[in-house]
């Protein structure tokens, strides 16, 4: 039988990250690691830093062109890391 006091331990490592509010960190540290193959070596050559905060994106990216396709693209980007997260996290991207 199943015992009712038990929890599933997926219910109880989100209830301690929504707690901690662990979950920007969480996905940034995942985002850096699927970096590369996400965007492609091109765009992770160029990029030289990532962090989110308040379910935005920054990034430091030092090419001006890659910028400009950034700012043009948002929305396809934003669509790709979300689903990279694995839930619709991500409502804005910053180019710094």
């Amino acid at each position: 039988m199943h015992d009712p006091n038990q929890h599933n331990l997926k219910d109880l490592f989100d209830q301690i990250i929504k707690q901690n509010k662990l979950k920007p960190k969480l996905y940034e540290a995942k985002l850096r690691d699927a970096w590369p193959t996400l965007m492609g070596s091109l765009i992770d050559q160029y990029t030289n830093d990532i962090s989110i905060k308040k379910q935005t994106l920054f990034l430091r990216i030092t090419s001006a062109p890659l910028k400009n396709e950034f700012m043009m693209s948002k929305q396809q980007f934003i669509q790709l890391i979300n689903k990279e997260l694995g839930e619709d996290y991500i409502n804005e991207i910053v180019i710094r």
